[in-house]
């Protein structure tokens, strides 16, 4: 499952950290994902939009959000997939192309 994200930076110098899911299929899995990470989050449904949205939080956050801006970028234009996942086991590279194929894909 991949999910819509963002990082952005207020003038005031907060990092966010956000990731947004409609299919609501997909939010549990999400959720179990995020669970293992080190890092918590909060998880609030916008009914206006009908997103699920998560936003990272807790102490780690910046060398998280640091981490993504010098890997994976911040822009839809300047985004990329970090090289050296791709020395990931195969079955995990297969897993990650399905997941991306699948996003784009029109229901």
């Amino acid at each position: 499952v991949i999910s819509e994200g963002c990082i952005h930076k207020s003038k005031s110098g907060y990092k966010e950290i956000a990731l947004y899911q409609r299919d609501g299929n997909a939010v549990s899995q999400i959720e179990e994902v995020l669970e293992d990470l080190p890092f918590p989050f909060r998880h609030r449904y916008n009914p206006k939009t009908g997103d699920h949205i998560w936003n990272i939080c807790g102490p780690d956050k910046t060398k998280l959000w640091n981490w993504l801006v010098e890997n994976v970028g911040t822009k839809a234009y300047t985004k990329r997939i970090p090289r050296e996942f791709l020395a990931l086991d195969r079955n995990l590279l297969r897993n990650l192309f399905n997941s991306l194929i699948t996003a784009f894909m029109p229901s």
